[in-house]
């Protein structure tokens, strides 16, 4: 009786210090640094910071996300109005230390629309001539889709290796 109590107060401490090291692991990588962001982005934010833990670590990158406001408190009142719904994401490169900032809207409940256009090449069917054309992609990202584009296309520009 006494050797199932130890047994399950032993897993129960294991179990704790598992989620203490890997709550140490993800705000090595990314860490929210202001709670009160416009909406409820914060606790969007919170519950997926462990899938962008893992791409930051997986990239090599850290995520610093801030109140876009903050930025603005030594600027002009339009600038701050301006801001009140963004956050500010900054990815910085850990072994090189070049980093990015980005401002994204922080609004979960817009949509955002991004637009990628790109040359493609047809050939024709009849001849040996090929036609140049171009494609557009268009979709409409949430609040989430959004920082997950905005922060890939930031750990792109500052990765170490363009390839």
């Amino acid at each position: 009786m006494k050797i199932s109590k130890i047994l399950v107060n032993m897993q129960n401490r294991l179990n704790k210090e598992a989620i203490i090291r890997r709550e140490k692991e993800i705000d090595n990588f990314i860490n929210i640094h202001d709670v009160d962001t416009y909406g409820d982005s914060f606790s969007q934010m919170y519950t997926v910071r462990d899938g962008l833990a893992d791409y930051a670590k997986s990239k090599g990158v850290r995520i610093d996300i801030y109140k876009a406001v903050k930025e603005a408190q030594n600027k002009s009142e339009v600038f701050t109005n301006e801001l009140s719904n963004k956050i500010n994401v900054v990815v910085t490169n850990l072994l090189s230390g070049k980093k990015t900032e980005r401002f994204v809207s922080a609004d979960t409940t817009a949509m955002t629309p991004k637009i990628k256009t790109s040359t493609v090449i047809i050939p024709l069917r009849d001849c040996d001539t090929e036609r140049v054309g171009k494609s557009v992609h268009m979709t409409e990202d949430n609040f989430l889709r959004n920082l997950y584009r905005n922060i890939e296309e930031m750990t792109h520009a500052i990765a170490r290796n363009k390839a």
